[in-house]
């Protein structure tokens, strides 16, 4: 828990309210775009549901609301360029210890393909996992009564999420890896899941904090699903809230991991002679 400890300290201390505001002004619009696409509540009505037996009609059930696929490449991409210009902050800030907003085209520029490969590449682990929920699902609406299938498709839902969250923890240091040090995605990919072997059950920890919050976020989504803008705000403010944390939490463990200094936490001499 200790890298927790010290992205609580980065968010809460030294112009906590500053990096909050920029933080959460730059997540705004994929965290929207991504609670419209992807909004975790509606995994709640296919464990729900019964009565559907088929594997295609369940899945594709997710996604039958208007412009949700428009919302899912947009809000991808958003994510994309909002990743590099966090990363770029995160960078400048630890590095040379000053926050400001980077610029834009320059962020891009060094960060874009880092931020490209690691989101596309958890976008599909997100998609095969669901295919497989899914694919489970259909069997217990077949082979068991409605509760019994209910019960098992909430256990397999957790197992699954539970098993994601183990993958991502063990790739937590793979994009300040890329941004940092400029490795290509596969030979950074390995290097960090080699590094994170020492530190996987902190790691692992915090991703499962992160996933129990979203869950209970997706719960009270659920409950005021009957009011869709309620629950799409609910859901949108937990995927920004969920982003920032991420992305500061990476860059705190790699710069803690691999000993490197960090000018944020620097104390000029005139303040240690006062």
């Amino acid at each position: 828990m200790k890298y927790f400890v010290k992205t609580l300290q980065y968010l809460f201390s030294k112009n906590g309210a500053k990096k909050w505001l920029y933080f959460l002004l730059f997540s705004l619009i994929p965290a929207a775009l991504c609670a419209h696409a992807v909004p975790l509540y509606r995994i709640f009505f296919i464990i729900k549901d019964t009565d559907t037996p088929t594997f295609g009609s369940i899945w594709i059930s997710f996604f039958t609301y208007k412009g949700v696929m428009l919302s899912f490449f947009v809000g991808f991409l958003c994510n994309v360029f909002i990743s590099a210009c966090i990363s770029s902050s995160l960078t400048y800030h630890m590095k040379i210890g000053q926050f400001s907003l980077p610029r834009f085209f320059t962020s891009i520029n060094n960060n874009f393909f880092s931020c490209f490969g690691r989101n596309a590449t958890l976008a599909l682990a997100i998609l095969f996992f669901y295919t497989v929920f899914v694919l489970f699902d259909a069997l217990w609406n077949v082979v068991l009564n409605s509760i019994a299938a209910v019960i098992a498709s909430a256990f397999m839902f957790a197992v699954l999420f539970i098993l994601l969250t183990y993958i991502l923890s063990t790739l937590t240091l793979w994009l300040p890896t890329m941004v940092l040090t400029g490795e290509k995605y596969q030979k950074a990919l390995t290097t960090a899941f080699y590094q994170s072997r020492d530190k996987h059950k902190s790691f692992f920890s915090f991703y499962l904090i992160l996933i129990v919050f979203l869950t209970a976020f997706a719960v009270i989504a659920y409950y005021t699903s009957k009011k869709p803008l309620v629950s799409w705000a609910i859901t949108t403010v937990s995927y920004m809230v969920a982003i920032i944390f991420a992305h500061v939490y990476r860059f705190v463990s790699f710069f803690d991991f691999n000993n490197l200094t960090r000018a944020d936490l620097a104390v000029s001499s005139f303040k240690r002679r006062l």
